[in-house]
């Protein structure tokens, strides 16, 4: 014991002041570890910030500086800044936290600059690329409607340029291109003396009216027509047709020839001529022609060019030849543009092709003019009036050859709707004719039409007054 105490004394024992004194110091050096390595941990967490800003500068300033950059190798784990505890010192709670704290900053420090400097560039490489494609798409949709715009503008000032131009030009600004071809050499007269025809061979007596202003050019000529028109029985006329005091008075002088001698200088001309037709007391007296259907010379002239008037043209399942070798029911169609009201004029010069045949709506008329030539080459024919009428166009009038029972039909259902009673005998047996025009005397629909109907004299059968009175039961069109 004593010697214990001895070794005791011997050495120089820290007091308690020296004690608290190596304690401070010791705390104060783990309290400077501590601030150095939350230092070092800030640094590493601003690292990435510092580097995007970095690289942003560099590759605006030096691009190639940037590549060399990335390929540079990565900081490793080893030489990073990180807190180290001291040999055989037990770190605490706070210093475990902190150092983990610290490792994941550091790892997030190393890693992430490259993943943003490869997501920036990436970036700078898609988004000039999308913004291209766009602005290329914009671009092609403006065009495509310009486009749009100027093909509307341009249909629509050409649209309103011919509108203007067809309403100021005058009506008779469009002459008829029909039969100007066969002026110069022709010298056959077609209109005989007295009736007032115009000379279809010149194209200067022929003009055509654009169907959109046929109302207004009809009006005006009527207007400036109407002192040479014999508009009613009785009137007197200071033109060239046929005197007012004929109509009502049958003179067999009136008939005259039948106009087949012009056929063979016409079908000379064209090929498709195949008769002659000639209504006393009007102009219409002209050569009659066949196409391969019904449309053919609807719009066409003798010539084969456009006309607006057209042609007197036969049905196109028409038979020609002898009287005994023709159709049962020769139809014949011609246009009348301007004399188809339900009060139509008599003989007005200016009306031409059928547009004449109204006249025969007038019951004194029709005594004037009970005779119609129709002649082939073949034979001359001299046809006898026997229904004037008009129809709707469900009545299938216009069969060349509807045997015995349809004629008779078509003879039955003429007599019903006759404006006029003739006192002609016809049967099935006869062969009749039949004259087409459209009419607008039942309103402005296009389904009706103007019919005169005639009878082939028979052998032996003269030319006399036919006695004709008005029919005041006759059956009217359904429209």
């Amino acid at each position: 014991m004593q010697r214990e105490n001895r070794e005791t004394r011997g050495k120089a024992r820290p007091s308690g002041e020296s004690r608290e004194a190596e304690r401070r110091r010791e705390i104060s050096s783990e309290y400077d570890r501590y601030r150095a390595a939350y230092a070092s941990r800030a640094r590493n967490e601003e690292a990435p910030d510092l580097t995007r800003r970095e690289e942003r500068t560099s590759a605006r300033e030096n691009p190639h500086r940037t590549a060399r950059r990335e390929a540079e190798p990565r900081m490793s784990r080893d030489s990073r800044t990180t807190p180290r505890r001291e040999t055989g010192s037990r770190p605490s709670r706070a210093g475990a936290a902190l150092d983990r704290m610290t490792r994941s900053a550091s790892r997030r420090a190393a890693s992430e600059p490259a993943e943003h400097s490869a997501l920036s560039r990436r970036r700078s490489e898609a988004v000039p690329a999308d913004r291209r494609s766009r602005r290329e798409q914009a671009m092609k949709t403006a065009r495509l409607r310009m486009a749009g715009l100027a093909a509307a503008l341009f249909i629509a000032v050409g649209g309103s340029i011919y509108g203007i131009a067809h309403l100021v030009s005058p009506a008779d600004a469009d002459t008829d291109r029909g039969s100007s071809s066969m002026a110069s050499d022709d010298t056959t007269n077609i209109a005989d003396a007295g009736t007032g025809a115009p000379d279809i061979t010149s194209s200067a007596t022929v003009t055509a009216l654009s169907g959109t202003r046929l109302e207004t050019v009809v009006a005006q000529r009527l207007a400036a027509s109407a002192d040479n028109v014999v508009t009613k029985p009785g009137s007197s006329s200071s033109g060239s047709q046929t005197t007012a005091s004929n109509w009502g008075t049958f003179d067999p002088s009136t008939v005259g020839s039948s106009g087949k001698a012009n056929i063979a200088s016409w079908k000379a001309k064209n090929s498709d001529v195949v008769g002659w037709l000639r209504i006393p007391n009007t102009n219409i007296n002209y050569p009659v022609v066949v196409g391969p259907d019904n449309l053919y010379y609807s719009a066409k002239g003798y010539d084969k060019n456009y006309s607006y008037y057209g042609v007197i043209w036969a049905d196109s399942d028409t038979k020609f030849g002898t009287s005994s070798q023709i159709s049962q029911n020769t139809v014949l169609y011609g246009h009348n543009w301007t004399n188809y009201t339900a009060n139509p004029f008599i003989a007005r010069a200016s009306d031409i092709m059928f547009g004449q045949l109204p006249s025969f709506h007038y019951l004194n008329f029709c005594k004037s003019t009970p005779y119609i030539h129709y002649s082939t080459e073949s034979e001359e024919m001299t046809w006898k009036v026997f229904a004037v009428f008009y129809t709707e166009e469900s009545f299938n009038y216009i069969v060349s050859d509807p045997g015995a029972s349809g004629l008779q039909y078509i003879i039955n259902e003429a007599k019903a709707r006759s404006l006029h009673d003739f006192a002609v005998d016809v049967n099935s047996s006869d062969k009749i004719l039949t004259l087409s025009t459209c009419t607008r005397a039942y309103g402005q629909t296009s389904q009706q039409r103007f019919v005169v109907m005639a009878r082939l004299m028979r052998p032996g059968e003269t030319i006399t007054e036919v006695s004709i009175t008005p029919n005041t039961d006759f059956k009217r069109p359904q429209l």
